[in-house]
């Protein structure tokens, strides 16, 4: 890939390569104007970073059973693929960390080698639906992180939590989590605008039925995903 030049569509970039030259992310609010999905959303897990890098792991799939770590290759050519976003990572004081999830329009990116940490994701009766062993990724300032993107099946029950586990202990969401974020997508391209955190994201969610009126009227370009913790519109 060339140097400064962007990944193709919904593509993470190898993760070796850093992914936040120039980008001016930082911490709350993040533009990622007219960038990739999954660019996008690898620059939001290393806010307030120099440098990021997906975490490795084992490959996953996508049968009818819980995704796991079997050796199996997705199905990323499908048009429309719908990815359940789990990121997080570690802090340089060693404290295990999970970002709220999203489902998002987007390819799958999974782990390729196995690692010190796992992530699952359970449904309503402790059904098991994802089971990843990876590798963390480094950052430039210390500490680690990682963005998957796991495909996601209508089928699945509601999803009841999301554990990640390491050598520096765990790290949960579920039902009760009010970690409030919001993703603004561009109608159009399907492509990330913004990604805000705390009070910016509270501020956008307030504003996003006015967004989908006026969507309703054909006068906003944009859509607002929120999470906070599990993906869902809007807290219980």
């Amino acid at each position: 890939m060339e140097e400064g030049r962007a990944p193709d569509h919904g593509q993470l970039p190898s993760p070796r390569r850093p992914l936040l030259r120039g980008l001016g992310c930082s911490r709350g609010r993040i533009h990622a104007a007219a960038l990739p999905v999954a660019l996008a959303t690898a620059c939001a897990a290393a806010a307030g970073t120099a440098a990021f890098a997906p975490g490795t792991g084992n490959p996953g799939t996508t049968s009818g059973e819980a995704l796991s770590g079997a050796p199996a290759e997705p199905d990323i050519d499908r048009p429309q693929d719908r990815s359940l976003m789990l990121w997080g990572g570690v802090s340089p004081d060693g404290d295990l960390h999970l970002d709220p999830a999203f489902v998002l329009d987007a390819p799958a990116s999974l782990p390729d080698e196995t690692g010190a940490y796992r992530i699952e994701v359970f449904g309503a009766g402790r059904v098991s639906l994802v089971s990843l062993d990876f590798e963390m990724g480094q950052l430039s300032e210390g500490g680690g992180g990682f963005v998957f993107m796991v495909p996601f099946r209508d089928d699945w029950p509601a999803l009841d939590r999301i554990v990640l586990t390491g050598p520096e202990g765990t790290a949960r969401l579920d039902r009760d989590t009010r970690v409030p974020m919001a993703i603004v997508v561009d109608r159009a391209s399907g492509r990330i605008r913004a990604i805000l955190r705390g009070d910016a994201a509270e501020a956008r969610i307030a504003a996003a039925a006015l967004e989908e009126a006026r969507a309703d009227t054909g006068d906003s370009g944009t859509r607002v995903l929120v999470s906070y913790g599990l993906p869902r519109p809007v807290p219980e």
